[in-house]
């Protein structure tokens, strides 16, 4: 058991390798006229910042560190490369330096959206060039996890706005991996070697958190989403702070192991964890009134 659980902690790791130093939030405003705007936040975590600076002259700063790192997230050719992803008719506006107070390497983007019935978004996957390009490894792994992904879609009509999330086919193996998780023993009986390496896998993963919120510009009157606060629909959130609240949890995400390189696969574990919304409608329905 302890091996196999170091085993599996070492490949979640991989997994979220890059992620885990990262905080991503996206949020799409949608107006009643069909237009919209998208404001993306992303951050490297103070740890990942003080590696960097350490790269020499692949990010500008000297050998050792001499010089602070040069922000990769303010490559503005890799947002204006994502906005033509997104769809005809989106535009970068606005990218802007964000001060990390804790030390971290972040960038606002703003996009606007001519007409939201032609824009697609990807989720999870579909992240700026510029944080891919900083691990190829990762990239890799990231690229071949978006390579089957179907992109989230959007129409409006009348005020009525529908939004199409793919959803996996339903997985016999994550539905058995699920129910074993559950019946799993909250401590296990760790030697200091595993309990080290567990301890630096919860300090990774702490300050990472991601979400995909749609807002819309006036009221919702009528939902089918499963997670909609006034105005808002969130469509995906995880906190890991929140996730390792729950002394089981953590040992569940390590449990999963291998699993978490497939996104639906982790997308469907993960979902009852705390501190994860995942919308599990194909189709989320919003009247704006």
């Amino acid at each position: 058991m302890k091996t196999r659980l170091l085993n599996l902690v070492l490949g979640m790791v991989a997994a979220f390798g890059l992620s885990s130093c990262i905080q991503s939030h996206t949020v799409l405003t949608v107006n009643k006229d069909g237009t919209a705007t998208i404001e993306e936040n992303n951050v490297l975590g103070g740890m990942m910042a003080q590696m960097m600076s350490g790269l020499g002259d692949a990010f500008g700063g000297e050998e050792g560190g001499a010089k602070a790192p040069v922000n990769p997230l303010m490559d503005r050719a890799s947002y204006e490369a994502r906005a033509k992803k997104m769809g005809e008719g989106v535009k970068l506006t606005k990218l802007e330096e964000i001060k990390d107070p804790k030390g971290g390497l972040g960038a606002s983007a703003v996009y606007t959206v001519a007409d939201i019935n032609k824009l697609s978004m990807g989720m999870g996957t579909d992240i700026p060039d510029a944080v891919k390009g900083m691990a190829p490894d990762i990239e890799a792994q990231i690229e071949e996890a978006g390579k089957d992904e179907k992109p989230v879609t959007f129409s409006l009509k009348d005020g009525e706005l529908t939004i199409n999330l793919p959803q996996p086919e339903p997985d016999p193996a994550a539905a058995k991996a699920n129910k074993e998780l559950e019946g799993l023993e909250p401590e296990l009986n760790l030697g200091p070697e595993q309990q080290q390496q567990m301890a630096m896998a919860k300090m990774m993963l702490e300050d990472m958190s991601m979400s995909l919120t749609v807002k819309v510009n006036g009221e919702i009157s009528k939902t089918n989403a499963t997670h909609s606060k006034g105005n808002e629909v969130t469509l995906f959130s995880m906190k890991f702070a929140d996730v390792l609240k729950d002394p089981n949890a953590f040992t569940k995400l390590a449990m999963m192991g291998e699993d978490l390189q497939d996104k639906d696969k982790a997308m469907e574990m993960m979902k009852n964890l705390p501190g994860v919304q995942v919308e599990t409608q194909k189709k989320v329905s919003i009247s704006i009134k």
